[in-house]
């Protein structure tokens, strides 16, 4: 697509949140939202308005206008967070909130509700996550040599427990039991425990 499809989508997106805000807070403070239901349709909707900044955002090649998207998009990130933070509260404080009869009224499918981690999180950490992981390398490496046995004794004493762990992975313990088949297997054993009990206590 084109960037202009993308700086229409920016504009959309704006205007959607303005939309929200009106929603939110309106002349009529009877008509401003109180039920769960009402906050999760407005969560729902920052969450559709948040991947259409994110796209935007990542396509958009103007960096004047890359700052400006930036913004707006972690503005509806917060704004995001402290939604879903007031659903909790008014879920009596659990953290799981049924959403699928909304999903139902608004037509839109689970997928609706997953949150796309943004790209430029990746993009702008790239230097320090490549430094991090050269870090974890190298100390990977030194862990490594420190734990390198040295000597005979040592390859020997290697040796007989890598064996030991070969001949335990050897047993297989087969597939495993049904709930009939385990208790019959502790009925047997219990009985022939009891048989052997009196076997050694009567006299010959």
């Amino acid at each position: 697509m084109a960037n202009v499809t993308y700086d229409i989508m920016w504009r959309e997106a704006m205007m959607e949140l303005l939309d929200q805000l009106e929603a939110e807070n309106p002349e009529d403070p009877s008509l401003a939202p109180k039920e769960l239901s009402e906050w999760a349709c407005i969560y729902i909707k920052y969450l559709q308005i948040f991947r259409k900044l994110e796209l935007a955002y990542d396509q958009m090649l103007q960096p004047q206008k890359r700052q400006d998207m930036k913004k707006a998009l972690e503005a509806c990130m917060g704004r995001m967070l402290e939604v879903r933070h007031w659903m909790v509260k008014l879920n009596r404080g659990l953290d799981f909130v049924q959403l699928d009869d909304l999903l139902v009224d608004l037509k839109l499918t689970p997928d609706a509700l997953e949150i796309p981690v943004p790209r430029y999180f990746i993009e702008d950490r790239a230097k320090e996550l490549n430094d991090r992981e050269k870090f974890l390398q190298v100390l990977l490496e030194k862990y490594q040599q420190a734990n390198q046995p040295l000597g005979g004794e040592a390859s020997s004493t290697t040796s007989s427990s890598a064996k030991k762990e070969a001949g335990m992975n050897a047993v297989s313990s087969g597939p495993p039991l049904s709930l009939e088949e385990a208790v019959a297997v502790i009925i047997r054993n219990e009985r022939g425990r009891q048989v052997g009990a009196v076997q050694r206590d009567s006299p010959l």
